[in-house]
């Protein structure tokens, strides 16, 4: 299997499972609403090493979170409980993608972590773009490869 394939199986099965929420292809940076706000960014080393960063908008974050810890519409969110959320949904994210790609093989993982931008522009070649939406929010998912 390869990483992009890994990915999309990975999204499928950890947003239905644990947040409930599905995800459509689609290219989120031609979205014309709410910008990305939320970065995350987590390290894999092992038979295939890079990095894994999403972007999340406010409201795909929020969501995520409220989903993910089971927090009603209505309660409020603050902003700890909501990166530790897309802290957590990166983890196993990426877990379930390494597995997907190697099942046989163990693979260090940095903690996850919040960071300031998306990645700057690694080589095409070494770059894998998963972009759609979730709940008519862009998401995107970037894997660098080293």
């Amino acid at each position: 299997m390869d990483v992009e394939n890994a990915v999309n199986q990975a999204l499928d099965e950890v947003l239905d499972k644990m947040a409930f929420l599905f995800f459509d292809e689609f290219d989120a940076d031609a979205y014309a609403g709410e910008g990305f706000a939320l970065y995350t960014q987590v390290a894999f080393k092992g038979i295939v090493s890079g990095e894994l960063f999403l972007s999340f908008t406010r409201a795909t974050a929020d969501q995520l979170a409220r989903n993910l810890i089971g927090i009603r519409d209505g309660d409020e969110l603050y902003d700890g409980t909501r990166e530790d959320a897309v802290r957590e949904f990166t983890n196993i994210l990426v877990g379930r993608t390494m597995t997907l790609l190697s099942p046989n093989d163990a693979f260090e993982l940095t903690v996850p972590r919040i960071i300031a931008a998306p990645p700057g522009s690694p080589q095409a070649q070494d770059l894998v773009v998963v972009e759609g939406g979730l709940e008519d929010e862009p998401f995107k998912v970037v894997v660098v490869l080293k």
